[in-house]
């Protein structure tokens, strides 16, 4: 470890501007490989630690808590992290593939998400296959040798089933800096009602409108919240759209008088001068 972080701060001391252009371009393909194997270390020693128990030593019931307290990672990546690391212990040939660098973490997830549709002990008797694909390929053929395989084990797919998938439904909404994202995951009569709503909402795009699709279907979602907001049927916590008033006289009106007097429903006055 000391030889390692020793030669990534030799690397990261260099003046990268005043490199020739075939030393950037070597050593970015250099690092990218060397990325694939320190993800694949990473989740071979993972897979060790979770399996000795160890996060305990450090008061932590689990290896993905370890990975949140320590690592700092967020509960996404702590548990994607562990989940790879499943992965790679059972399948060896993709295992010496990542740790050569030749197939990357993102790989590594098209063949997870294949185990999440056949059974691992199953996936087991393509290890070579994946592991050379995955190595001389983009993720995105991955994906379709993982499809494929999936296919081939279960034709038909898995049996519908309403009642899990409405128990699956989310939605949720965080603020980042000065944005509000909205991430939801909806059943299929939720799906097609919530579709039906914002396709009635969306109009046509004019020849000169600038937006994108998405933008456009944000701009339907604010419409309908807005006109539910307006409309005045909701509960009078959090329900009711903020009214401003104006609390002016004729005079202040034409411009006769000093200022105008401006309240608003929260009580608050501004007083400004009117315009001229």
């Amino acid at each position: 470890m000391d030889r390692l972080q020793a030669a990534l701060a030799e690397l990261a001391s260099a003046d990268v501007v005043a490199l020739p252009d075939q030393r950037v371009r070597d050593e970015l393909l250099g690092l990218l490989g060397c990325l694939n194997s320190v993800s694949a270390l990473v989740a071979s020693r993972l897979d060790v630690f979770d399996t000795r128990e160890l996060a305990e030593l450090d008061g932590f019931r689990t290896a993905q808590a370890w990975l949140r307290g320590f690592g700092r990672l967020s509960p996404g990546a702590a548990s994607g992290l562990h989940k790879r690391a499943r992965v790679l212990r059972a399948l060896p040939a993709l295992r010496a593939a990542a740790l050569e660098g030749a197939v990357s973490a993102e790989h590594v997830d098209k063949v997870l998400d294949l185990t999440s549709r056949v059974d691992l002990e199953q996936v087991k008797a393509y290890d070579d296959i994946l592991a050379d694909l995955c190595a001389a390929a983009a993720p995105a053929e991955a994906q379709k040798a993982c499809e494929r395989i999936a296919a081939h084990h279960d034709p038909d797919g898995a049996d519908p089933d309403p009642e899990a998938d409405f128990e699956r439904r989310d939605l949720s909404v965080s603020r980042s800096g000065s944005m509000t994202y909205v991430k939801a995951r909806l059943d299929a009569e939720g799906g097609a009602a919530f579709q039906a709503v914002l396709d009635a909402v969306m109009r046509p795009p004019a020849k000169d409108d600038p937006r994108s699709a998405g933008q456009r279907r944000a701009d339907a979602m604010i419409d309908l919240c807005r006109a539910t907001l307006a409309g005045g049927t909701l509960s009078t916590v959090h329900g009711v759209r903020p009214q401003i008033g104006l609390l002016i006289t004729p005079e202040q009106l034409t411009g006769l008088t000093a200022d105008a007097t401006i309240g608003t429903a929260f009580g608050r006055r501004w007083r400004r001068r009117p315009t001229r």
